[in-house]
């Protein structure tokens, strides 16, 4: 159906953007935040931040183990380690990447001081989450820091990355794909400096403030005479 709207110069403001929010991000020096996490400055990493099944770790993992991905990448979990995510991490190919230095586990809930610390160590954030038709309030946390995103090539995240220009989505279930993916967003410096200004300028349309700053307007808005809303069939 099409929806006609009598008086458009009331009726355009009964509708309002409301942005989904992430928690405003505070950087530290990423010199010390590399030492605390121990990561070589030479290493290019992308952080997986929470480890639910549906977040996507092992197609991180089988990316960065394909033969496609450089030796310079490496990747960083971050969140609680459950016992069946345990058991596969002691499996040969997370397990080779760990003993080579290209993957890490920060193991344990974590807090806002600990997020700033691993987002400013980071060169990326991964959101390749699996059944995930949302949008994340890490994507725009990522953003405000200024990291590049690898996401899923479907749901609601993608649309956003590539709406925003702030990453590269892949489809997570072909490792080839993904390590292509890791290898852009964490070695094109060029396309990495685009999606960084991108990301911070987009991410702060999202933070705790603007979002009061919507609610406000809305309500303002809202006080608006009534529109007459027509649907044709």
């Amino acid at each position: 159906a099409e929806h006609h709207f009598h008086d458009h110069g009331v009726c355009g403001r009964k509708v309002q953007y409301i942005p989904d929010l992430g928690q405003s991000v505070s950087l530290v020096d990423r010199a010390e935040a590399r030492k605390v996490l121990g990561i070589r400055e030479e290493k290019r990493v992308i952080v997986c931040l929470g480890l639910a099944e549906r977040k996507g770790v092992q197609e991180l993992i089988a990316g960065l183990a394909d033969r496609a991905c450089p030796e310079v990448v490496s990747a960083m979990l971050m969140g609680s380690v459950d016992s069946k995510l345990a058991a596969w991490l002691r499996s040969d190919m997370p397990a080779g990447l760990i003993t080579g230095g290209r993957l890490s586990i920060q193991n344990g809930v974590y807090g806002r001081q600990a997020l700033a610390t691993a987002l400013s160590a980071a060169d990326a954030v991964w959101l390749g989450y699996r059944n995930h038709i949302g949008s994340s309030s890490i994507l725009w946390e990522a953003a405000q820091a200024g990291l590049p995103i690898l996401g899923r090539h479907t749901g609601l995240i993608a649309w956003e990355i590539r709406a925003n220009d702030i990453g590269e989505t892949v489809n997570i279930d072909d490792p080839a794909a993904v390590a292509r993916g890791l290898t852009r967003v964490l070695c094109d410096r060029e396309a990495g400096a685009r999606w960084s200004r991108n990301g911070r300028q987009y991410g702060a349309l999202h933070t705790p403030s603007a979002f009061g700053e919507s609610v406000v307007n809305a309500l303002e808005h809202a006080s608006a005479p009534a529109c007459t809303l027509v649907t044709a069939g």
